[in-house]
């Protein structure tokens, strides 16, 4: 974990492992507290915040989903200055580190962000080498562990159907979950490929500042990547979209209805989904690097530019 910060936000996706993490951490601390912002029994416990950190102040906390309580930033702020004490605080969250920061820009300063996402290929090689396993499934360890092929997908259509129609409202966000999914069916289509909002737009019967609205939720939500081009003053004939990737392989198969590797084999996505399954893997092993991809208006291309 990072030094010198009172305070470590760690987001990602739901269901990565971040909870699991933090119960871990917590049982290796004798003073800990873990608080889950979701039930309600906890949420009451910080009703009076300031009460309940004085109380604990010698406590190490461990505080899941913190994007449901924002107004919690600005009493963190007064704690932390008063107790002086690096590493109190973990902070875990849904919701990427712009949409928190948002909501805490009194902790400037004070608190080191780490991104957690699904497994990797190289974390899961020490459980198996099976790489058509990994690419097909994913890298959600409810989704790569589960006993075979079918439980798997199963388990990632209730992912999606859950975080459309409780997770995303949850969030603050008003989107209808049948709107919602046939954006992201939708986005899955153009997987690899550089976004074309107007198209996208017309297909959904919404104006194209809504599919850029929508889109930016599913990738601040750690669901999808919009892959910048990379921006040098070579030509102004460069291609300025997106390239828009679904961050989970297993995800991008269970929104195009593949139930197996073989009928991956032979999708049309099959090129693309392996491109975005290394695309991800690469980038969650390269922290503070600027990305983007490189594409001319005649075709010449660079998938990844770090």
């Amino acid at each position: 974990m990072k030094n010198g910060f009172p305070a470590i936000a760690i987001l990602g996706p739901r269901q990565c492992g971040k909870t699991t993490l933090a119960k871990y951490l917590a049982d290796q601390i004798p003073s800990s507290i873990y608080l889950d912002l979701e039930t309600d029994i906890d949420r009451l416990k910080l009703s009076e915040p300031e009460l309940f950190f004085e109380a604990n102040k010698n406590s190490i906390f461990f505080i899941d989903e913190i994007q449901m309580l924002p107004d919690l930033f600005r009493y963190l702020r007064s704690v932390i200055d008063k107790n002086a004490v690096n590493g109190q605080f973990f902070l875990l969250g849904s919701a990427s580190r712009d949409l928190v920061v948002k909501s805490s820009e009194s902790l400037a300063g004070r608190v080191a962000f780490i991104e957690m996402n699904a497994f990797t290929m190289k974390e899961v090689q020490s459980v198996s080498n099976d790489v058509i396993k990994y690419w097909y499934r994913g890298g959600f360890p409810r989704s790569y562990l589960a006993d075979n092929d079918f439980l798997s997908l199963e388990w990632r259509i209730n992912f999606i159907k859950t975080f459309l129609e409780r997770d995303i409202p949850q969030l603050g966000f008003q989107i209808p979950s049948t709107l919602a999914l046939r954006l992201w069916k939708m986005s899955a289509h153009y997987h690899g490929q550089v976004v074309n909002f107007s198209s996208i737009a017309n297909s959904l019967g919404i104006s194209h500042n809504t599919v850029r609205k929508y889109l930016e939720i599913l990738s601040e939500t750690f669901m999808l990547r919009l892959l910048p081009p990379f921006v040098a003053n070579v030509s102004k004939r460069l291609v300025k979209s997106p390239k828009l990737y679904i961050r989970d392989s297993g995800i991008l198969h269970a929104l195009v209805v593949v139930d197996n590797f073989n009928e991956l084999m032979g999708h049309p996505l099959f090129g693309s989904s392996w491109e975005g399954m290394v695309i991800e893997n690469i980038l969650n092993h390269s922290d503070h690097w600027n990305t983007g991809f490189y594409r001319t208006s005649n075709g010449a291309e660079i998938d990844l530019i770090l």
